[in-house]
């Protein structure tokens, strides 16, 4: 993952509702090979992986024009997990 900027206002439509809304301070950044952002992962944990290491950063929000976009965490709670895989 490659981070593109910090801080970033973005206009997302919502078929429901047919309508726009705007999501301040999110991160933009560019997903690397075998990485992917698909329908229905808006709300789930934005995880990075460093080796056999992951991280949960943030709450992914959306994809746009072959940027990942993510609402960055604030506060990591005690025993937060996150299950990689199935």
């Amino acid at each position: 993952m490659k981070v593109n900027a910090v801080g970033v206002s973005k206009a997302w439509f919502d078929t429901p509702s047919n309508s726009n809304y705007t999501i301040n301070g999110l991160v933009r950044c560019t997903l690397q090979i075998g990485s992917a952002i698909q329908d229905g992962d808006s709300g789930g944990p934005f995880v990075i992986s460093n080796g056999n290491d992951y991280s949960a950063v943030g709450t992914t929000t959306g994809e746009a024009s072959s940027n990942a976009y993510y609402s960055p965490l604030s506060h990591v709670p005690t025993n937060f997990a996150v299950e990689i895989g199935y």
